[in-house]
């Protein structure tokens, strides 16, 4: 089975449907929980591959959204998913700021400044 095919199989089921629904009909503001592994990330693509919208995830931690960005990566591709991090590296009792992570803010910043584009996915 292709990423693709199990996409379209997430997507026709009743609870995307559902969240799809809700997203394109209210604020926008919507809490996924019970998830396990890549049910996450299967759902969010299956959502957003139906709508003309952003994304935009926030995670817990650093890590967590590490993992989704990964992972929805893997079934969207690099051209629709971009990684939001923090612009400071935390050390105890101070904070310093990450050259990487400004590139990689600066790269998401440019890539939603552009009005004729496809929709994207941010991840922080």
């Amino acid at each position: 089975m292709e990423l693709q095919d199990l996409l379209t199989k997430y997507g026709s089921h009743t609870n995307i449907k559902a969240i799809a629904h809700h997203l394109s009909s209210s604020s926008g503001i919507l809490r996924l929980k019970g998830l396990a592994g890549s049910a996450t990330a299967l759902s969010l693509a299956a959502v957003f591959t139906g709508g003309q919208r952003d994304f935009s995830l926030v995670q817990d931690d650093a890590e967590q959204a590490a993992y989704l960005y990964h992972d929805l990566n893997q079934l969207l591709g690099r051209d629709r998913v971009y990684f939001f991090p923090s612009s400071f590296w935390r050390r105890i009792g101070q904070g310093q700021e990450d050259a990487g992570n400004i590139t990689l803010r600066t790269e998401v910043l440019n890539a939603l400044q552009f009005s004729s584009r496809e929709p994207l996915i941010v991840v922080s």
